[in-house]
């Protein structure tokens, strides 16, 4: 009788280690891994297994090893390049990312995903240009791939080719359906229980979020600049969308009086904590505003010199209800602020994702003239992770 071979020895060595890692015993699952590599040490899924564990097991430097053993005796399986490119993502080592892409792309072949690791390693290093036309490469290989798209609409902003991230961004989008209409005509709102539920799971660790930090002070800077700087505390503002507070703390010293509306309890609870508003109410912002004369505080005046909203109506397609309601709570050269998500001028709305939208330049444009109010700036700068249209607007 033969004796196994050590392929076949290998491959049961192999089975008992997938067997092992599915059931979380990583050490059972390396050891069965390790025989299995003394028997063929030139099998590429064997490095892989090791790889993948070590990477379980917080070894990134073993992890890379192994996958880079496995690349070496399949060099045209992109999975394996995939997992080295991440992994070195991963550690920031963003230079060597991008290098693996290149070697990626020559043993391979090119794919959208591979270049998009490529544009996103390049911009991590500062290089938005080579960043692009890599990411433009993606977008010419799947046209409808929309985080190659809005990664290429973030390296155009970098470079100042504001209306090209513009269109780059809409092309990430998909057109927008409206909603059936409610009983009086009117559309109604987001999902609300799911944006709801969203925030509610966000509300602990909102705060700690960089990008949230960012997008406040973004806000803060916009409402500086507007006023001509420093406030002497006499304007009556209200923060629409107000989350945990995080912009109230900035405006505080601006304010005479503060109220905040937010839709999340969660949300609401933290930023009353805060101690920096007068006055806070649950809701949908419009609705909430258009009820907010008979419900404000006697110490809150029912005109305010500034309306906020941060970072938030892209959760609204149809945003003439919002419009509405703000201009009938300003004051006399009262001004509003909104940021939103951006589409080219050809469409008024477009879908991002679920329960989220982009507006053009001309829809925010038409609103504020419906309602009153002058554009005094609309301008393309980050929003969330993205570009965005942030926009000031006065009565």
């Amino acid at each position: 009788m033969n004796s196994p071979s050590a392929e076949h020895l290998g491959a049961q060595h192999l089975a008992s280690a997938a067997q092992a890692f599915g059931a979380g015993d990583l050490d059972a699952a390396r050891l069965s891994l390790l025989e299995a590599v003394k028997l063929e040490p030139n099998n590429p899924e064997i490095h892989n297994g090791l790889s993948a564990v070590a990477y379980r097991q917080g070894d990134i430097g073993e992890a890379v090893k192994h996958i880079k053993a496995a690349i070496s005796n399949a060099p045209g399986h992109w999975g394996f390049w995939k997992q080295l490119i991440e992994m070195l993502m991963d550690r920031a080592l963003h230079a060597d990312a991008a290098h693996a892409c290149e070697q990626a792309a020559k043993h391979a072949g090119k794919n959208v995903e591979l270049m998009n690791f490529w544009g996103v390693a390049l911009q991590s290093t500062g290089d938005h240009l080579q960043a692009s036309e890599k990411l433009e490469e993606g977008t010419r290989l799947d046209k409808s791939n929309a985080t190659v798209h809005r990664n290429l609409s973030l390296n155009l902003m970098k470079l100042g080719r504001l209306e090209e991230c513009v269109e780059a961004f809409t092309r990430s989008t998909t057109p927008y359906s409206p909603s059936p209409t409610t009983g009086d005509g009117v559309e109604p709102g987001p999902d609300i229980p799911v944006v709801e539920a969203n925030y509610a799971r966000l509300a602990g660790k909102y705060d700690a979020n960089a990008l949230h930090v960012r997008m406040v002070d973004r806000m803060y800077q916009l409402m500086i600049d507007t006023f001509g700087g420093e406030t002497d505390g006499g304007i009556n503002i209200l923060d629409c969308a107000c989350g945990t507070g995080l912009l109230g703390r900035k405006v505080r010293p601006l304010a005479k009086t503060l109220a905040g509306i937010d839709l999340s309890p969660d949300m609401i609870e933290r930023a009353e904590t805060s101690g920096n508003y007068d006055q806070l109410f649950v809701g949908d912002m419009a609705e909430t505003m258009r009820g907010l004369p008979g419900k404000l505080d006697a110490k809150i005046e029912a005109k305010f010199d500034a309306i906020a909203c941060n970072s938030a109506i892209y959760h609204v397609a149809d945003l003439s209800p919002f419009f509405s309601a703000a201009a009938g709570l300003l004051s006399d050269g009262g001004y509003l602020f909104v940021s939103t998500d951006p589409c080219d001028d050809a469409f008024d709305i477009r879908e991002t994702c679920a329960n989220e939208y982009a507006h053009s330049r001309a829809y925010l444009r038409r609103l504020a003239e419906q309602n009153g109010l002058s554009v005094i700036s609309i301008t393309v700068m980050e929003h969330r992770a993205y570009p965005g249209f942030w926009c000031v607007f006065q009565l």
